[in-house]
C-alpha cells in the first residue's frame, strides 16, 4: 500500500511538521521489510511483529492511507484543489506506467536467457495490469501485487475535491456526513453491479478517517473534539461492515482492523508530539521517493530475491543488496517522473 501513498509538504501556517515525515518513513521501512522480508521468507527475523497485529504491511499501508488524509485537512490548503489534484493524480498514473514498463523492459530481456514468474502472463494482462484496468475485469494484481492502493486512492482525490468544494459553504460536520453519503452510495452500487473492484475501494474509508483526524488536530480547528469523535466512530463502523461485505478475508483471516486502530493511534502520538521532530536529510530523502519505492519495490525486489537465491546468496544479504539496489532504481525514477510531471 503503498505511496507514499499521498506526497504533501506537511506545512501548517508556513512551518514544516517533520513529525509526519518520520511516521511516513516507518510506514515505508514496515512495507518494504513485509513484502520483501517476512513474505518472500516466514523464517526471516521479526517476520511477523506480533499475534495481535495482522502484519507490517497491513500496518504500514494503514499509516500511508491515513496520512493521506490527515494532512489534507490538517493543512487547510484547499485553494485551486481540482488543478492540484488533477496534476497529482497524474503524476501517479504515469509513474505506475513507467515502472510496469522498465520491469517489463528487464523481463524481456531476462526471458532470452531463461523463464521467470513472470514470463507466465499475456501481452494483455501486462497491459491490464500496467493500466490498472485489470482491477476492474478482475485481473488487477497479477504482475504486481501492490499497485491496488491507486485505486482506492484515486477515489479518495475524488472526495477531497469535493470536500475542498463546499467547505467554506457548510459545517466540517455535514461536509463529512455528505462524504460519507457519497462513499455510501458508492459502496451500495459495487454491491449491486459485484463489481470486483469494490475489495479494493473499500479503503477509501480509511484516508476519510485520516480527514477527520486532521480536521480535529489543526490549529484552525472547525470542528469539535466530540462531534470529530462521533465522526470517526461513524466512518470505522461503516468501514468494518463494507470490509466484512467485499473483502472478508481481511475479516476473517487477517486482523486488519487491529493493524488498523494501532496505526490511527500512532498518528495521534506523532500529532501531538509533533515539535519534538527535527528535520533530517535521510527522513526527506525517503520520504521524496517513496512514491517510486511503493510502485517498484514487489516487481523489481521479488526479481531481484529470486535471482540471488538461485545463485545462493545468503537471504540476509540479498535482502539487504535488493533494498539498496530498489533505492538507487527509484532515485532514478523519481528524478525522471518530476522531469515528465512538474
Amino acid at each position: 500500500m503503498v505511496e507514499k501513498v499521498d506526497v504533501y509538504s506537511d506545512k501548517s501556517n508556513g512551518s514544516k511538521i517533520y513529525a509526519f515525515d518520520y511516521l511516513r518513513v516507518i510506514a515505508l521501512v514496515m512495507i518494504l521489510y513485509d513484502h520483501l522480508g517476512g513474505f518472500y521468507n516466514p523464517n526471516f527475523f521479526f517476520a511477523v511483529p506480533l499475534d495481535i497485529i495482522q502484519d507490517f504491511g497491513a500496518f504500514g499501508v494503514s499509516l500511508f492511507f491515513l496520512l493521506s488524509g490527515f494532512l489534507f485537512t490538517y493543512n487547510g490548503n484547499y485553494k485551486n484543489e481540482a488543478k492540484k489534484t488533477f496534476k497529482k493524480t497524474m503524476k501517479t498514473y504515469v509513474g505506475c506506467l513507467m515502472a510496469f514498463f522498465l520491469f517489463y523492459i528487464l523481463q524481456r530481456l531476462t526471458w532470452i536467457i531463461k523463464t521467470t514468474y513472470w514470463s507466465q502472463f499475456s501481452t494483455k494482462q501486462w497491459i491490464e495490469s500496467m493500466t490498472l484496468v485489470g482491477y476492474f475485469t478482475g485481473h488487477g494484481d497479477v504482475i504486481n501485487g501492490t499497485t491496488w492502493f491507486l485505486i482506492p486512492l484515486f477515489l479518495f482525490y475524488l472526495v477531497r475535491i469535493g470536500y475542498a468544494w463546499i467547505y467554506e459553504k457548510i459545517k466540517p460536520e455535514y461536509n463529512f456526513l455528505f462524504l460519507e453519503l457519497f462513499v455510501l452510495l458508492i459502496m451500495f452500487l459495487l454491491k449491486g453491479f459485484h463489481l470486483s473492484v469494490s475489495s479494493t475501494l473499500v479503503f477509501v474509508y480509511m484516508p476519510l478517517m485520516g480527514m477527520i483526524l486532521g480536521e480535529i488536530f489543526r490549529k484552525e480547528r472547525r470542528i469539535s473534539i466530540f462531534n470529530g469523535s462521533l465522526l470517526l466512530i461513524v466512518n470505522y463502523v461503516l468501514m468494518v461492515i463494507w470490509f466484512w461485505v467485499f473483502a472478508r478475508e481481511y475479516h476473517d483471516t487477517y486482523c486488519y482492523f487491529v493493524s488498523f486502530i494501532y496505526s490511527l493511534f500512532l498518528i495521534i502520538i506523532f500529532a501531538i508530539f509533533k515539535e519534538q521532530f527535527k528535520k533530517s536529510q535521510m527522513i526527506d530523502f525517503c520520504c521524496k521517493i517513496s512514491l517510486s519505492v511503493y510502485l517498484m519495490h514487489m516487481t523489481f525486489g521479488r526479481f531481484l530475491l529470486s535471482f540471488f537465491s538461485y545463485i545462493s546468496i545468503p537471504f540476509s544479504l540479498s535482502f539487504v543488496i535488493t533494498i539498496a539496489v530498489i533505492f538507487l532504481i527509484s532515485y532514478i525514477h523519481m528524478n525522471i517522473l518530476s522531469r515528465i510531471i512538474r
